[in-house]
């Protein structure tokens, strides 16, 4: 793998098909060696979780994982 985008998400159900379309337009014109990761840090907004799932179906990059406790930025 080239190229890894981390993207840690918190209560994102709303945005995150649209941060992931806009992150691909910029990596497809620069390579197609890369990976979209989505951390989910155990939201409590129960549209996250879903949301990463779906994406995932349709976006061949993304990959997502769903921590089961909020461990934060900096664990």
């Amino acid at each position: 793998m080239e190229y890894s985008v981390v993207i840690p998400v918190y209560n994102s159900g709303e945005w995150i098909e649209e941060l992931v379309c806009k992150i691909e337009a910029v990596m497809d014109q620069i390579t197609e060696d890369y990976e979209v990761i989505c951390v989910n840090d155990a939201s409590p907004k129960l549209s996250t979780w879903p949301a990463l799932k779906k994406a995932c179906k349709t976006t061949k990059h993304l990959k997502a994982i769903n921590l089961h406790y909020n461990s934060g930025q900096f664990n």
